[in-house]
């Protein structure tokens, strides 16, 4: 009964130790199914806590999932680049970086385990005014340069969530702006809706599409009606929604997390 015991207690070890952990198997280029069915056996019935490598693994399996073969082969991404490779203009050939250059930030602080100045989800050009841009990111605000890049400023440092996923401006009145809030691209900040500055961004106010701070009503993307700045459509994890009155009043016109729309003439 003794040896039946520790028998049993060999075979329970052997098998906990030899189901790799997702990442292990992530680093080893395993096949997307694989990593998927390990991640989905490490977290049955585990609940979800900030930190803990969740959204960790959302986020590769986002990336991955469109990128891999049918079966699971990962390997679809080296194919690409071999292809591109192939493309590139040979030794002597015109290497021009087609007049990109960095605008910054080149400075910043960071208490991250991944230093760097962080993503940006959306940038708008302000349409009427020389040298005025805006840039909206995940989770620190919606930020604006007037002097095309040089100096930058934050103008949501007092929202209740620093995620900005979407910027419209007024074609011909600058001080009219909205903004779709929350990190629609990887869920990390919640969104309390649209908001809407009459005054170029020095205040702002809530819109008829407003949320309780929640990552279920996520704001993936605005847009203006090329002929009528008072209609926007906001396309959300809840469908999507439209305004005619200038975000006073919207309502839905498509149901699904809807990510992208556009107008086509």
């Amino acid at each position: 009964m003794k040896f039946i015991f520790i028998l049993l207690t060999v075979l329970v070890s052997f098998n906990v130790n030899s189901q790799q952990h997702w990442e292990d198997l992530r680093d080893q280029g395993a096949n997307f199914h694989d990593v998927q069915a390990a991640f989905e056996m490490e977290w049955e019935n585990k609940e979800y806590e900030r930190g803990n490598g969740y959204t960790l693994y959302k986020r590769w399996e986002y990336y991955m999932e469109p990128r891999s073969f049918p079966g699971g082969n990962t390997n679809i991404t080296k194919e690409y680049v071999k292809a591109w490779e192939k493309r590139k203009p040979k030794s002597g050939a015109n290497k021009s970086a087609g007049g990109w250059e960095p605008i910054g930030y080149t400075e910043w602080n960071t208490q991250s385990y991944n230093p760097g100045n962080g993503r940006v989800n959306v940038a708008a050009k302000d349409p009427s005014i020389q040298g005025r841009y805006y840039a909206g990111t995940p989770s620190g605000g919606l930020w604006r340069t007037n002097d095309d890049f040089n100096s930058w400023e934050p103008l949501t440092d007092d929202f209740p969530t620093l995620g900005i996923s979407a910027i419209l401006i007024h074609p011909t009145n600058s001080d009219v702006i909205y903004i779709g809030t929350g990190d629609g691209d990887g869920s990390d900040t919640y969104s309390n809706g649209v908001l809407k500055s009459i005054d170029g961004g020095s205040s702002w106010q809530t819109t008829g599409l407003s949320y309780n701070l929640s990552t279920e009503y996520l704001i993936h993307k605005l847009i203006m009606h090329p002929d009528n700045p008072e209609t926007l459509f906001a396309a959300t994890k809840q469908g999507l929604w439209k305004t005619t009155s200038g975000g006073e009043v919207w309502y839905q016109v498509q149901s699904g997390n809807i990510r992208d729309v556009e107008f086509i003439r």
